[in-house]
């Protein structure tokens, strides 16, 4: 027969306490699923897309020029933007469905910052 403790979902500290059980904030959640989203835009998949649209709103401008002159540049960076930008949001995801700060050398460095010297 399986007990009713090792049924439970909490965190092996909190198990039996609902009360002291820690809440993630989806907030870092909901920021790696729009930066998860937000480089679907720069897939590389679109890549002609994106450019051809880059170019015709750039068109006629220095930048227009550029994006024209080096296309192979452009669709790097552009491809460079979404590996980076997908990477980033599904860190942020990781982080928060395990209940980890997403940046942890910023607590360290705070916490620090608190001692005081001996």
């Amino acid at each position: 027969m399986i007990e009713p403790a090792q049924t439970s979902f909490a965190r092996p500290s909190t198990q039996g306490d609902t009360r002291t059980e820690k809440k993630v904030p989806p907030v870092i959640e909901r920021r790696g699923r729009r930066w998860i989203f937000g480089s679907f835009l720069l897939c590389p998949c679109h890549l002609p897309l994106t450019l051809a649209i880059v170019i015709s709103l750039a068109g006629g401008t220095v930048v227009g020029g550029l994006l024209r002159d080096h296309v192979v540049v452009a669709g790097l960076a552009i491809s460079f933007g979404w590996v980076v930008g997908t990477a980033n949001g599904f860190r942020l995801v990781r982080h928060a469905q395990r209940g980890t700060c997403p940046v942890p050398w910023r607590a360290r460095r705070r916490s620090a910052a608190r001692k005081p010297p001996t």
